[in-house]
């Protein structure tokens, strides 16, 4: 039965969310549908990626092989694909535009692409597109799955929903304190999403994104990414392109690793997004060099023209 009366519940928000794929709460469990929904028997992927994704699909039986990228984040995969095999395609930075991308699912037709870098990118109607909120915004899950030519609803699919009222302490803590006094916390829940089975959005997720600003976080975004490309893009070995409100200003030089640990003693934190990306672990070494030594540079909402100019201000400092 209904509960009527009592005391005040979280508000309610009536808008609209960004995209409009189907909502589930996150992107491994988005991508592990999918395979599903396509009768997919293996997957390839990336070697520069995070290793959440093969734990992922380890511990959900699913088979897999990887695969090498060049230093412009293109796929150095020549094999044909079985109609039961898919190809990864993480757009790494969101550094890969509609007509690179385009021009993968030509050369490959079974493509999966991983928007997690690219949450503003619109899908093109032809090729399967993940996206996910947590890299974006302030929320504690959440992700996107934009299934090619695929009319249906989410009810027509049989999963339950999320809960995620005990996945906002690092958030709630870090608005009103420091996020050193949270990191724990964090990675806390970080950890949860390694077990956590594809799920149905939760309710608290979807009514928080019904509330943000999405165009003016496209502003902001894009605003701090000229800002550090003016100053950075000289001595950049990434040229780095911007998209529509971008994940980073990625930073690739000569002795990143050695620059992200000095600028930790300022309390700016950059962080190694592919730690496991190591020799040891199969990559290149010019994959290798990539992970340890671009930074990803925060364009995010909560980062000011000041804040950007103090990061640009210590990099120089660092890198002279």
């Amino acid at each position: 039965m209904k509960e009527i009366g009592g005391y005040m519940q979280f508000e309610r928000f009536n808008g609209e969310h960004y995209q409009k794929g189907l909502p589930l709460n996150t992107g491994r469990g988005a991508i592990l549908i999918l395979l599903r929904m396509l009768n997919a028997k293996k997957i390839y992927i990336p070697y520069y990626l995070c290793d959440s994704i093969k734990n992922y699909l380890q511990t959900n039986d699913f088979a897999y092989e990887f695969y090498h990228i060049n230093r412009d984040f293109f796929p150095l995969f020549e094999r044909d694909l079985k109609n039961d095999e898919y190809l990864l395609i993480v757009n790494i930075y969101g550094q890969l535009s509609s007509t690179d991308i385009a021009n993968i699912k030509k050369k490959y037709n079974n493509i999966i692409l991983d928007n997690t870098h690219a949450f503003f990118e619109l899908p093109q109607p032809n090729i399967h597109t993940v996206y996910s909120c947590r890299k974006f915004f302030g929320v504690p899950d959440g992700a996107y799955l934009h299934i090619a030519n695929f009319s249906h609803t989410l009810n027509t699919i049989s999963l339950a929903e999320d809960k995620s009222l005990n996945r906002f302490n690092h958030l709630l803590g870090r608005f009103e304190e420091s996020a050193s006094e949270h990191y724990s916390e964090f990675l806390n829940t970080e950890s949860i999403f390694a077990s956590l089975p594809p799920l149905k959005m939760s309710k608290l997720t979807s009514n928080l994104l019904n509330i943000i600003d999405y165009a003016h976080i496209l502003k902001i975004r894009n605003n701090n990414f000229e800002r550090y490309a003016k100053a950075l893009a000289p001595t950049n070995l990434i040229d780095a392109r911007m998209l529509n409100g971008p994940f980073c200003y990625p930073y690739r030089i000569k002795n990143g690793a050695q620059i992200r640990q000095s600028l930790i003693e300022k309390k700016i934190y950059i962080p190694i997004l592919w730690p496991n990306v190591t020799k040891s672990y199969g990559a290149s070494d010019e994959e290798f060099d990539m992970a340890q030594n671009t930074l990803p540079l925060p364009v995010g909402q909560g980062v000011s023209f000041e804040d950007i100019d103090l990061i640009i201000e210590a990099l120089q400092d660092l890198h002279a």
